[in-house]
């Protein structure tokens, strides 16, 4: 039977699964080894083992594939056949009960699973913000974040037109901004190839908002990775010089695509680790963006397989140190009364709040604002920025 051979593909995978990769790979990499796979066989094997590590350490107790029942269950929004013979056959759910709103599905998991528990499902909780809201926080790792993008200005009317011509169906939730469901593909549209929008989760592109070049500045992006910051600080005010500097030399040829394609040309890069070495001495810029790199925990819930892990250890004594060294080497570097911007996608505090401690502390640095951007409700990522100023007196 098509159901069985699918559940136990599920269960291969998940239990020759290593880590070393994150998981969509390893399961692209699945499907390229794998050619005879259709569609619909890609798509079930890709949502079942999602479904099953949104379930985080939950219900250890059953058999796999009772597990698998309740975590797609809980993480299925519509019904399917295999769905429907999964619920029949290993759990005491009902298919009529899936497009129930995700909280009576907790309650009915609940009532026949005492031992399930929300907490379960995140096991570094102890490290997260006291702002975050933790049951609306666990709650949404049920539920796959939305694809978001950002359309440049100008341009909404040929994306718009694109879309409905291609049939895809999307939701305005701003001025250029839009969202679509978990999955859809954009890359394949023309409006994509041309440059008309990026694909960036809503909190990504909010970080603009705290970004207010003026014209003929100089900017740093220090870990510039593909240039996501740099779009927006380009698209807020295109007559301004941007170094672009990481330590990884691919990503920043991915850089240089996404320059070329909006057709801007005011910046140099430079691939350097800045915990080795800094830049020439004598740069200084009106502003600094540092997008660190960090553990990545308010993204997880595109990317549940970091549920199965411990992660105290990792980030104390990896990435706040890392995260510490880029940001002194990059401060010596800014202009007195210039702004310095630091951001996160994490939403644990040694990686956000105790660090800001630590800049206050160490550098010439006066703070101007904090903000955790909060995408658990909403089905984005959750990301923190910090903004600065360089003051002209040491800190003692």
């Amino acid at each position: 039977m098509h159901e069985n051979i699918l559940f136990d593909r599920v269960k291969t995978l998940i239990g020759q699964y290593d880590q070393s990769k994150p998981f969509a790979i390893y399961l692209k990499d699945f499907f390229k080894k794998n050619p005879q796979m259709g569609a619909r066989d890609r798509r079930e094997t890709r949502d079942y083992c999602f479904h099953f590590l949104r379930l985080g350490r939950n219900l250890f107790g059953l058999e796999f594939i009772n597990r698998l029942a309740v975590a797609s269950f809980l993480c299925s929004a519509k019904k399917s056949q295999s769905l429907e013979i999964l619920l029949h056959q290993h759990s005491s759910f009902s298919i009529e009960q899936i497009e129930l709103p995700i909280e009576e599905k907790i309650k009915i998991v609940e009532n026949v699973h005492t031992d399930f528990n929300l907490a379960l499902i995140f096991f570094d909780k102890e490290l997260l913000e006291k702002s975050i809201d933790q049951i609306a926080f666990f709650r949404s790792f049920l539920i796959q974040p939305l694809v978001w993008v950002r359309v440049k200005t100008g341009c909404k009317n040929d994306f718009v037109n694109e879309l409905t011509e291609k049939n895809i169906a999307y939701r305005e939730e701003d001025d250029l901004i839009f969202s679509f469901a978990a999955g859809q593909s954009l890359e394949g549209l023309a409006s994509f190839t041309n440059g008309l929008f990026e694909i960036q989760d809503l909190n990504s592109g909010k970080i603009g908002n705290f970004l207010h070049p003026q014209k003929d500045d100089k900017w740093w992006d220090v870990c510039a990775a593909s240039g996501g910051k740099s779009l927006l600080l380009v698209d807020k005010q295109p007559d301004i010089f941007i170094l672009a500097t990481d330590v990884r030399e691919n990503i920043l040829k991915n850089y240089s695509l996404r320059m070329k394609k909006i057709g801007f040309q005011g910046y140099v890069k430079q691939t350097i680790d800045l915990t080795e070495r800094s830049i020439n001495p004598s740069d200084r810029f009106d502003g600094i963006i540092a997008d660190v790199p960090c553990s990545g925990s308010g993204t997880w819930a595109r990317s549940p397989e970091n549920l199965m892990v411990d992660h105290e250890k990792n980030v104390l004594k990896f990435y706040q140190p890392l995260q510490r060294k880029i940001v002194t080497n990059a401060v010596e570097h800014l202009k007195s009364d210039g702004i310095f911007i630091y951001s996160t996608c994490s939403v644990f505090t040694a990686e956000n709040t105790d660090n800001v401690n630590y800049f206050l502390q160490h550098l010439s640095l006066e703070l101007v604002e904090t903000q955790l951007l909060k995408g658990y409700e909403i089905k984005a990522d959750s990301l923190f920025v910090a903004i600065f100023r360089k003051v002209t007196k040491n800190k003692e």
